[in-house]
């Protein structure tokens, strides 16, 4: 009487590895695409970064530049 039981066993067994394999071949296809969508948002909000990054630069510079011309006396020649 043990063998149908161990058959019975191993055919659970199998029945159950395929269905684990199965569900994890369905999450692994949909983790990229929120992943993807993840890594765009991340992407983005670094660009407006560095975007606003240069445009505080330009602005410094052109500060500078203006306080500079303000107080550096002209010359006649």
């Amino acid at each position: 009487m043990p063998a149908p039981v161990t058959a019975r066993t191993l055919a659970l067994l199998e029945t159950g590895a395929v269905a684990s394999l199965g569900l994890g071949l369905l999450l692994t296809r949909a983790r990229p695409a929120a992943s993807r969508a993840a890594d765009d948002r991340r992407a983005a909000t670094a660009v407006h970064h560095q975007t606003a990054f240069i445009d505080q630069d330009r602005d410094n510079r052109l500060a500078h530049q203006r306080w500079t011309d303000e107080t550096t006396p002209t010359r006649a020649y």
